[in-house]
């Protein structure tokens, strides 16, 4: 399966506003319609989710919005700007972003984000 239709079918279709998966460097592998790339952006954020820890009380910006962090481990980054949450975990070789807006909440994108990981995690990637 391409990375676009990871996207699509394990992201978009189950309900997020938009998604992306990057790889470990930043570039980009996949990216819905709607998200918003932008490399600065990635770059800023990579070394807080090579160690999570660095990001709890902070905030990052994603799409030109600040969300601020309100879960962030080794399982999966979690952040909040008004009605709107990004959830972000890490694979083997990449890095799913998952972005949600009413009436998706921050619990139905992490599992979403989540199950997407860990089928990429099993198949090696």
């Amino acid at each position: 399966m391409s990375w676009e239709n990871y996207v699509q079918w394990s992201l978009i279709d189950p309900g997020l506003t938009s998604a992306a998966i990057v790889g470990h460097d930043g570039n980009l592998f996949a990216a819905s319609q709607s998200f918003s790339y932008d490399k600065e952006e990635i770059q800023a954020i990579l070394p807080g989710l090579e160690d999570p820890d660095t990001l709890m009380g902070k905030s990052i910006s994603l799409g030109g919005t600040q969300y601020s962090i309100i879960k962030s481990d080794r399982a999966m980054v979690i952040g909040a700007a008004g009605s709107k949450g990004v959830c972000i975990t890490k694979t083997t070789q990449a890095f799913i972003i998952g972005i949600c807006d009413k009436p998706v909440g921050v619990g139905k994108c992490s599992a979403i984000v989540e199950k997407l990981a860990n089928h990429l995690i099993e198949m090696g990637l």
